[in-house]
């Protein structure tokens, strides 16, 4: 499949030049950065290469792979289909930048703190009996 045979097509019908021209190499993936504004991590490259095998960092990227890495690792990335024959290479090029977007992302907000509070009654046996609230209720029981 050569380049000419690759459209970007908006859902309003108008077409989109393509992006994909800056990858060619598996390699080059590492020059563009996340919506985040940062380079793709090279922890997640490297991941991505050594599952791919020995000499993946020189093979050249599919041409699924190339348009949606120039789409999805670009500032403010589209909402994309990609329609390609199977085996073409369609999940690594939608989950590199996925996994590269988490891992450069800022950090996720801490979860909320939260106090509980026993009622008033209860805070009362607390504290009348030092042994706790079974204490206080065999002390109840034995005054009654």
């Amino acid at each position: 499949m050569n380049r000419s045979t690759v459209t970007v097509r908006r859902l309003d019908g108008g077409d989109e030049p393509l992006k994909g021209s800056a990858v060619t190499l598996f390699e080059d993936v590492s020059a563009l950065s996340t919506r985040h504004g940062r380079p793709v991590p090279a922890p997640v490259m490297e991941g991505c290469l050594a599952a791919l095998g020995p000499g993946a960092r020189m093979a050249r990227a599919s041409l699924v792979q190339a348009e949606c890495w120039g789409w999805l690792l670009a500032p403010h990335p589209p909402d994309l289909v990609a329609i390609s024959p199977t085996g073409s290479g369609k999940t690594l090029a939608f989950l590199l930048p996925l996994i590269a977007d988490l891992a450069a992302g800022p950090p996720p907000p801490p979860p909320p703190v939260t106090d509980v509070l026993p009622d008033a009654g209860a805070l009362a046996e607390l504290r009348i009996a030092p042994d706790g609230p079974q204490a206080a209720a065999a002390a109840a029981a034995a005054a009654a």
